[in-house]
């Protein structure tokens, strides 16, 4: 591995101790046009020649700017991958993935059985995943979009549907969520035996997470209470974070309501707070960003997609405390 690897990963253990003198941040960078149609997202089409070249012109791109993330490649086969292998229906496009719900009628008659290396979809990423790991000799190798098992059943039951049951039938989701679980771990401890270098972890999200690490996102949390994120999702990140070295939650601005309660969890090494377009103001989000630090979480705050201004950017800087904190954002307006 590069100088440069291991420069960043040496920062980034600060910023999971809270050792940084001053705040990491990144800004998203655009690979440059070629003349050419930029190739898909979604890497289910491409061959692992074509993968890695399209990680390793994304590192180009990212390098040019200021960016202290860590630079990976990666297999993406989107945000239903891990819903797909479930058993939900899987179906993409150039941008992204989705499950269509694949659940009987009866919620009782509904099971997530053990993960199994055998599953088409698994067979041809591990593959792929295996293939790029070989080429890539200067990056770290990230693992796969590794969704919560909250977002695992709104793939397979239906967003909407899983809204219902959690109040009709809330014996048969917790369940389920138990079985989600043990699949979470399952498809994870499968990813993290691939891994050639087993120092630690990283992914789209660009954190270097030491030893048995990951990200997940649990997005449906957004359409939930509070309350029920306590009596349902709570419990399942906690066990998630428990069997882990180092670990952090993806959570929309529009779930920051859900924050005092995620950050019971002692386990959990950290958060990441988006800052969405049309969500909570910037305020609101320092507010949850510092309640999240003096709870000793390691904090992203992520602008996707959304410019801006300088002054906002200085003002995150100035009210958040730096020592584990990073700011990515696109280019300043």
């Amino acid at each position: 591995m590069n100088e440069v690897i291991e420069n960043i990963k040496a920062l980034h253990r600060k910023f999971w101790s809270f050792g940084l003198e001053n705040a990491l941040q990144a800004q998203f960078a655009s690979a440059p046009g070629t003349g050419e149609p930029p190739p898909p997202s979604m890497d289910m089409t491409l061959s692992p020649d074509q993968i890695l070249q399209k990680n390793l012109c994304g590192i180009e791109a990212s390098r040019r700017v200021h960016d202290d993330r860590i630079p990976s490649c990666w297999v993406n086969y989107g945000p239903a991958f891990l819903p797909a292998l479930a058993g939900a229906i899987f179906d993409y496009d150039r941008n992204t993935s989705w499950a269509h719900p694949n659940a009987p009628e009866d919620i009782r008659d509904l099971h997530i059985g053990l993960f199994s290396r055998e599953i088409p979809l698994w067979k041809d990423y591990e593959k792929k995943f295996i293939a790029v790991q070989k080429l890539n000799r200067d990056w770290m190798t990230g693992i796969c979009d590794m969704v919560g098992p909250f977002d695992i059943l709104a793939g397979l039951i239906g967003a909407e549907r899983l809204c219902y049951e959690m109040i009709d039938s809330p014996v048969e989701i917790a369940r389920l969520a138990g079985e989600a679980v043990k699949f979470w771990l399952d498809v994870y401890d499968t990813q993290f035996s691939l891994l050639e270098d087993k120092s630690g972890t990283t992914d789209c999200f660009g954190l270097f997470c030491p030893g048995r690490g990951a990200r997940w996102s649990e997005d449906f949390m957004s359409l939930v209470s509070a309350e029920l994120y306590r009596g349902f999702i709570f419990d399942c990140d906690c066990r998630i974070a428990s069997n882990l070295d180092c670990s952090y939650l993806h959570v929309h601005s529009v779930a920051i309501d859900k924050i005092p309660s995620i950050l019971k969890n002692e386990r959990l090494s950290g958060i990441e707070i988006s800052n969405d377009p049309n969500g909570p103001s910037l305020e609101r989000i320092i507010e949850a960003g510092i309640h999240a630090c003096s709870s000793r979480k390691a904090l992203m705050l992520s602008n996707w997609s959304k410019k801006i201004p300088v002054g906002d950017f200085n003002n995150i800087l100035a009210e958040i405390p730096n020592d584990g904190l990073i700011v990515t954002h696109e280019a300043f307006e």
